[in-house]
C-alpha cells in the first residue's frame, strides 16, 4: 500500500520516511536506507526525519556518513535537539571529542 501510495502524493516524504521504517522493522536495511534518505532529503521534510536517517546510517557501522548527514541538519535545523545530540553522540564515537565540544 505504501509504495503504491507514492506515485499518488505532491509530498511523497512521508511516505517514504514511513516505508523506510517499515523496512527497519524487516531487517531490510538496504533498501530502508534508500526510503529513509529520500525522506531525509525532501525539502518539506522535518528535521525527525534528517534524524532518523543519520542513526539508521550509524546502526548500520556508516558512522561518517551519519556524521556528515548530520552537520548538514545541523545548519538546515538549527538549534534542533536531536540532531545535536546524536551529532555530539557520533563525533564521540569517532573520537572527535574537540570537535563534538564545539
Amino acid at each position: 500500500m505504501l509504495e503504491s501510495a507514492l506515485a499518488s502524493v505532491n509530498d511523497p516524504a512521508p511516505i517514504e520516511h514511513s516505508l523506510g521504517l517499515l523496512l527497519v522493522r524487516r531487517q531490510q536495511m538496504d533498501q530502508a536506507l534508500d526510503h529513509l534518505r529520500r525522506a531525509a532529503e525532501s525539502p518539506t521534510a522535518p528535521a525527525r526525519y534528517v534524524y532518523v536517517y543519520g542513526v539508521a546510517l550509524d546502526s548500520q557501522g556508516r558512522t561518517d556518513d551519519a556524521i556528515v548527514e548530520l552537520k548538514s541538519a545541523a545548519q538546515r535545523y538549527p538549534g534542533n535537539q536531536e540532531i545535536l545530540s546524536a551529532l555530539v553522540s557520533f563525533l564521540r564515537k569517532q573520537g572527535q571529542a574537540e570537535q563534538a565540544a564545539r
